[in-house]
């Protein structure tokens, strides 16, 4: 295995997938170190996944856990059994984002909305107005 810090967290998220390969998109979701399990069976899928941790030697942070809950915060997004929403720190950000003049300030902008564009009507032609301004002349 590579040692290189900059290979690090490719080969940690090629290594998880493949340990949790079968509950991927069944009942689980993970990126990076953050995992979160959906379920009408909380205590079966829970057990499951704690096993494979400890089957392959590794450890949960339990102070970093959250266990059984009815809304989740996870990548930027409040998900309940009901719906998916941006989470509202983020939308406040968004509003209170200053009109970008500059081109690194169109695509710092342009960074910061893509993760909700699936919640914003017509995300694809304003984000394709403001490349056109990025563009030289």
């Amino acid at each position: 295995m590579p040692f290189r810090v900059v290979n690090a967290t490719t080969i940690f998220m090629d290594y998880i997938y493949r340990i949790f390969r079968s509950f991927l998109d069944n009942f689980m979701v993970i990126f990076i170190d953050g995992i979160l399990i959906y379920s009408k069976s909380r205590e079966e899928h829970l057990y499951q996944v704690l096993q494979v941790l400890k089957e392959q030697q590794l450890y949960a942070n339990l102070g970093k856990c959250e266990f059984c809950l009815e809304e989740a915060k996870f990548l930027r997004h409040v998900i309940s059994k009901e719906k998916i929403i941006v989470n509202s720190s983020k939308v406040e950000a968004l509003i209170e984002w200053k009109q970008p003049h500059a081109i690194t300030k169109i695509r710092s902008f342009l960074g910061f909305v893509r993760y909700c564009m699936r919640f914003i009507k017509g995300f694809a032609r304003i984000a394709t107005s403001m490349k056109c301004l990025m563009k030289k002349n």
